[in-house]
């Protein structure tokens, strides 16, 4: 078990003072949502499970931690839009939770289909919490939300690959090729704050 407590809220308290002291107006916030929503990372990905606390905190569940990772990120936001800073979320990036380059290596060597791609449904149902999380942020704050997998899947699965050239540098970051497919997503935020 690895709990985040003091060393990840004193980094997130110098992140939003150093954003409130330097006048910057914009603020994306990105990252792996389900991390913390789930306790568990994905698939066959190994390491510790993920418990989060606040001062409310009253147990180690994944209830638990749902409920902190809403508060405080409800908190958080609240926070930057008192000081007039508009908010963008950058929604989930689909999991894989195999090392999709070394994975990819593996399959085309052997001849084989690339099996590992998670399914639509898989990606839906893990991050069910997220979504919900990230709705109710866009209903009490309008924020802006925007969503990675609706670029990365189809309906029934999300990519690992394009045009020959992964879209991963792990199991569950983008590579430079994956993140530029996210362009236009972005260009809607930046035309918009202009």
């Amino acid at each position: 078990m690895n709990r985040l407590d003091n060393d990840c809220r004193a980094y997130n308290d110098a992140a939003l003072n150093f954003i409130l002291a330097t006048g910057i107006r914009e603020v994306i916030l990105d990252g792996r949502w389900a991390l913390y929503t789930e306790t568990t990372r994905y698939g066959s990905e190994e390491g510790a499970r993920v418990f989060i606390s606040d001062d409310q905190s009253r147990s180690v569940t994944i209830e638990e931690n749902n409920a902190v990772f809403r508060r405080t990120f409800e908190k958080t936001l609240k926070l930057l839009q008192a000081n007039g800073l508009h908010v963008t979320i950058v929604g989930p990036v689909p999991e894989v939770g195999v090392q999709v380059p070394e994975g990819l290596v593996r399959n085309i060597r052997a001849g084989v289909p690339i099996e590992f791609a998670p399914s639509r449904a898989a990606f839906e149902a893990r991050q069910a919490r997220v979504f919900a999380v990230l709705n109710r942020a866009r209903q009490l704050f309008g924020v802006t939300v925007i969503y990675p997998h609706t670029v990365l899947c189809s309906e029934q699965t999300c990519s690992v690959i394009k045009d020959g050239l992964s879209l991963y540098l792990d199991d569950n970051h983008l590579s430079l090729f994956g993140s530029r497919l996210m362009s236009p997503l972005f260009d809607l935020v930046f035309s918009s704050a202009s």
